[in-house]
């Protein structure tokens, strides 16, 4: 069976792009020729092939200018990233005539594909649902900031034109998450489409329990401490991430757990500094992820105060590591965590929950016994829920299922 995939970038950063790689990457485990299509490539040229600009020098700039006006003109009223997908691309066509058997949508937003495009595509089409994007209107998650007057407009206009296109027969959306597939039903922009929920693969083979103490010396970690890990690009000033609310909680621990505390953060650089009496350091962007092994199983406790995410994908790899994972049970952040077990699933924005969960990894990490066999659950967990082998079963009954409707 050809799956050809359709993505914006081809890159390793950015957990849209990550999960579309491991989800191309689960396809090919299963035996299916799958082609990964890219409207922009940061890897070696001819990786994959690339989407086809306009021949001209006056349509390629034609086509810049107005994703260029487009963009400028909203970013002013939108928090988020806003994306309108009007401009035609022609994606429909170059990836018809690869000749796929189903063609998978995953982050198609910078007018990789334009909405009315999507209705064009002649295959079958599965969309991964990285955001919510794809149900709502110019934005990629819920606002608690009500856009106003002309945004508002164009808002309604562009999801008008979603549910125009996207509830033709024959898309079958997949979210990450239970919770991203109730969101996307609950829109209804999917039409009368079954949407299914498949987890994100992590690659079990590579995000293992590594030694702890081996793994802090390598990044000059005290054996001693209680050491918290947190990570996501530019996440301390992501409010979607909720590092705010992470410092909050660092500030409610008591002194004794505080001062042999130390915090690691991945995902952005900075100098040392303290955080209420708590040592915190900048890994910077690790694009290597057998380095971010490492970083895990130094950790005694990775935290996600993520306020929204589909998924968390951080939390599947500390989990693959034998980390326990701290996280707030609203969105798809406490998905796949077994509360006490695997980690702590405080009540949603239940800030002194979460310190009882820091409280608890703390508790934890002093005792060798239960920090083996939580270690060990964390894993065994991982491996059954979010491995290659159990995700790309799950991807090819659901390719098999859709190619047995003719």
């Amino acid at each position: 069976m050809r799956i050809v995939h359709l993505n914006y970038d081809d890159g390793i950063t950015g957990g849209a792009t990550i999960a579309a790689r491991r989800i191309f990457q689960a396809g090919v485990l299963g035996g299916h020729d799958a082609v990964f299509v890219c409207r922009e490539q940061t890897a070696a040229e001819g990786t994959f092939p690339s989407l086809r600009q306009p021949r001209s020098a006056l349509g390629r700039a034609s086509l810049v200018l107005r994703r260029k006006v487009t963009y400028a003109a909203l970013r002013p009223f939108c928090r988020q990233f806003a994306s309108v997908n009007w401009v035609r691309s022609g994606s429909a066509a170059f990836v018809d005539g690869l000749g796929p058997d189903i063609v998978h949508l995953h982050w198609v937003k910078a007018d990789t594909i334009s909405i009315e495009e999507v209705a064009l595509v002649r295959a079958p089409i599965v969309w991964s649902l990285h955001d919510l994007w794809p149900c709502l209107g110019l934005q990629s998650y819920p606002s608690d900031m009500p856009l106003r007057g002309s945004t508002a407009v164009v808002d309604a206009w562009v999801r008008r034109r979603k549910a125009k296109s996207f509830s033709r027969p024959g898309i079958y959306p997949v979210g990450p998450s239970e919770w991203c597939a109730e969101e996307a039903r609950k829109s209804g922009v999917f039409g009368t489409a079954r949407i299914g929920a498949i987890p994100y693969p992590v690659d079990t083979e590579t995000f293992v329990p590594l030694p702890r103490c081996k793994a802090r010396e390598r990044f000059g970690i005290s054996p001693d401490s209680f050491l918290i890990a947190f990570g996501a690009n530019n996440g301390t000033r992501w409010r979607i991430k909720g590092f705010d609310r992470l410092e909050e909680a660092i500030a409610r621990l008591d002194d004794s757990t505080r001062e042999r505390t130390e915090m690691v953060i991945f995902g952005e650089s900075g100098e040392p500094r303290e955080l209420h009496g708590v040592r915190l350091r900048f890994a910077g962007r690790i694009s290597d992820p057998e380095t971010l092994a490492w970083l895990y199983s130094a950790a005694d406790a990775f935290a996600l105060p993520s306020r929204q995410e589909t998924f968390g994908q951080t939390k599947s790899e500390a989990l693959s590591c034998g980390t326990p994972v701290i996280a707030f049970g609203q969105t798809a952040c406490g998905e796949g965590i077994e509360h006490q077990v695997t980690g702590w699933v405080a009540r949603p924005d239940d800030i002194p929950d979460f310190v009882e969960g820091l409280r608890w990894a703390s508790r934890v990490a002093t005792d060798p016994s239960r920090r083996a066999s939580t270690r060990a659950a964390a894993r065994d967990s991982a491996v059954a829920r979010f491995s290659m082998q159990a995700v790309s079963s799950r991807w090819n009954d659901l390719y098999q299922s859709i190619a047995n409707r003719g």
